[in-house]
């Protein structure tokens, strides 16, 4: 491999919707793609969704806060932004009642699946009963190849929302030049967000 390493710098950003309950929220999703992908499903539809969720829950505090984490550096290359916002969080892990990752989800075609990690009873309850009124929405496996990881590392619990077609889209199109903007649901995107966005009102 003929290689070159240059230096970079970049940034770890992150936006906070404060609420009037305790505890934090963290909703996530990554903000990179790899060369010659669009990254329509991995993942400017999380990001997307991300946008959605602040818009939708910028007037409601009857909540707890919300932390809205566009990781960057997920696909490529080496995590920067994971290790940039756990070093910010370090001593504040205590204060995440629930981290929800965003990742290769809004696939045409396809309804999503939550999928839970560490969930304490009362939330993983609270995630499915918000379900029922989702008909897109459905319970599905677990996968640990995502920023939701982090926090399980941390001992917090965590939600991921992904395709239900996620391995069959892993295999045929991320991080090519099919992850097209064609692949994604607009409504599967925003039924997405008022979804989380009633997730954090029901678990605080």
């Amino acid at each position: 491999i003929d290689s070159t390493r240059l230096p970079a710098t970049a940034e770890q950003i992150t936006a906070e919707a404060p609420g009037d309950r305790p505890g934090r929220v963290v909703v996530s999703a990554h903000i990179d793609s790899r060369r010659g992908s669009p990254g329509a499903l991995d993942n400017a539809s999380g990001v997307a969704t991300l946008l959605a969720l602040g818009a939708l829950v910028a007037d409601d505090r009857d909540r707890p806060t919300i932390e809205l984490v566009p990781f960057n550096g997920e696909d490529d290359y080496a995590n920067p932004g994971e290790l940039a916002w756990i070093a910010e969080n370090e001593g504040r892990f205590d204060e995440i009642v629930l981290a929800i990752n965003v990742d290769d989800s809004g696939q045409r075609g396809a309804g999503n699946h939550v999928s839970f990690y560490g969930c304490p009873e009362p939330i993983e309850r609270a995630v499915r009963e918000t379900m029922t009124g989702f008909a897109d929405i459905s319970e599905g496996p677990q996968w640990f190849q995502g920023d939701h990881a982090i926090l399980g590392i941390y001992g917090r619990p965590a939600i991921a929302i992904a395709s239900a077609e996620m391995m069959a889209f892993m295999a045929q199109h991320a991080h090519t030049e099919s992850d097209s903007l064609d692949l994604a649901d607009p409504a599967l995107v925003a039924q997405t967000a008022a979804f989380i966005a009633e997730v954090v009102r029901r678990v605080g």
